[in-house]
């Protein structure tokens, strides 16, 4: 199952008229602490988070299923564009059965905005019989690189 991710900056606007314009802040790699919590009200991705998202999924079959997707803290991730990162573990299963697992790679910075910096994930597809029968990376990707 391939899920999409949409991270926002949050971004205090300054006082004053209306701006027709979003403000986007400016990556730089020099406004980010290499040890920084990340402590966004809005994403507080520090030490001790988890987090469950579950819901049910009809197929083109008409079955349902449940997906449930863990999202845990894990500590520092690998340096991306140039800044320390947090690594997320997110581990998704339908009907108990492990189909993807990322590692969501995150970082905040002075100005309090959440970063997301990229993922490795791991897709798995299954046989009739329940075992392994593919495995792919296929959505995986790091700021910086081809692109992103």
């Amino acid at each position: 199952m391939k899920r999409t991710f949409f991270v926002l900056a949050i971004v205090a606007a300054a006082s004053g008229a209306a701006q027709a314009e979003p403000v986007l802040p400016v990556f730089d790699p020099a406004n980010f602490d290499p040890l920084a919590i990340i402590d966004n009200p809005y994403l507080p991705l520090g030490p001790g988070f988890s987090h469950a998202i579950s819901g049910q999924i009809t197929d083109d079959g008409d079955s349902t299923v449940t997906e449930i997707s863990v999202q845990t803290y894990e500590g520092p991730g690998p340096v991306i564009a140039g800044v320390q990162s947090t690594f997320i573990r997110d581990r998704s299963t339908l009907d108990g059965v492990l189909v993807e697992e990322a590692h969501d790679y995150f970082a905040q910075d002075r100005d309090g905005n959440v970063w997301y910096l990229g993922e490795d994930v791991i897709n798995l597809t299954y046989d009739d019989d329940e075992k392994v029968s593919a495995v792919d990376t296929q959505g995986s990707w790091r700021a910086g690189v081809n692109g992103a």
